[in-house]
């Protein structure tokens, strides 16, 4: 099976991008516990300028049978958004939220169309349980 995991490329005002390129260690841990599969990794904070693009070029390539999307409250928007650009490529592609909004805020969204694009919720640590 072929996972594609991202992160969102929206980042705190206190960690600016241009100032400093921190790579999201969630999700490298959880490539790093995935056995089995062919994983792919995409730091969508390194292509801010041209997320939409970038995601069509990912999902060309790799062609992912699941995409793990990894969100805090304030990316959620913006995942939203690559899922349903995912979707509209492919909507037979399983796309998995993770991070703290789907850990926290999972039965608020759960019970609105802002679950729409969303396949599978991962709470907690994805680490443990995407594999």
């Amino acid at each position: 099976m072929n996972i594609l995991l991202m992160s969102m490329p929206d980042c705190a005002p206190h960690f600016n991008a241009r100032r400093w390129k921190p790579p999201n260690l969630a999700v490298s841990s959880i490539a790093g516990n995935i056995e089995g599969h062919n994983v792919s990794i995409a730091d969508l904070i390194l292509r801010r300028d041209r997320v939409a693009e970038t995601v069509r070029e990912l999902i060309a390539k790799y062609q992912p049978d699941i995409v793990g999307l990894t969100a805090m409250s304030f990316q959620f928007a913006t995942a939203r958004r690559i899922a349903s650009i995912i979707k509209g490529l492919n909507k037979n592609i399983k796309i998995v939220l993770g991070g703290y909004h789907a850990t926290v805020m999972y039965d608020e969204v759960c019970k609105s169309d802002e679950a729409d694009p969303f396949d599978f919720f991962a709470r907690g640590e994805g680490d443990l349980c995407f594999n």
